[in-house]
């Protein structure tokens, strides 16, 4: 049994180096689109005809265009279109679900608009059924804004040993980016201040693939 400190002796020191593993991790995918001034042309091309407003069940937080959960932006935008989807493509390579050269998976995409003006923010939010959710900032200023990621194991809220990992997670949102990620996984942006002709725009998707891709999927006869 021991007892009491350890003497910093070499025999009590370990012989070889241990390993660590930390298990189910999140995956968060990013990358910068290929062409982001094509794309930020486009999407000016449409923004007279958006209507944007606050949603009376969140309050004064963002504001989003009008139907934006039935209606798919990217429709009106072809070159952010194929930006999305060759990064979706991808997404589906980095976890292991089809190989680079395999066909393409289909899906059926909702999109829609976040505009942020001084001092609004968004609040941390999950997305509804889908499968997979992301986020393209097509007009916003390097030094202003970070998205903010919540550890998503409630379990480690209990868990004082493991505080230092029981936090949530910044990660930079600059122009001509585009993030995706689970849907389960909460986030959200902090309240824009000092700016007072700040605007910043983003685009929210969310993917639910074909039915042929799910687990225990079976083609019927």
């Amino acid at each position: 049994t021991c007892r009491g400190k350890l003497e910093q002796s070499p025999k009590n020191k370990l012989k070889l180096a241990p390993s660590m593993e930390w298990l189910f991790p999140t995956p968060l995918y990013w990358n910068k689109i290929n062409d982001q001034r094509a794309v930020l042309k486009e999407f000016e091309g449409i923004l007279p005809s958006l209507n944007f407003d606050y949603l009376e069940k969140w309050g004064k937080t963002h504001k989003l265009n009008e139907n934006a959960f039935s209606t798919n932006l990217l429709d009106d935008m072809p070159l952010l279109a194929d930006e999305v989807d060759m990064n979706v493509q991808q997404y589906l390579v980095e976890i292991g679900k089809r190989d680079e050269d395999s066909e393409p998976w289909g899906y059926e995409v909702e999109s829609w608009v976040t505009k942020v003006e001084e001092g609004d923010y968004v609040h941390f939010h999950t997305h509804g059924n889908c499968d997979l959710s992301g986020v393209y900032y097509v007009r916003a200023r390097a030094d202003e804004c970070e998205i903010s990621f919540q550890q998503p194991n409630s379990v480690m809220n209990q868990d004082w040993l493991l505080d230092n990992y029981n936090v949530s997670w910044m990660h930079r949102a600059t122009m001509g980016k585009i993030l995706l990620f689970p849907p389960w996984l909460s986030h959200g942006t902090p309240r824009a201040e000092g700016k007072d002709d700040f605007v910043r725009y983003s685009i929210s998707f969310n993917f639910r693939f074909d039915a042929k891709y799910h687990r225990g999927w079976e083609q019927p006869l």
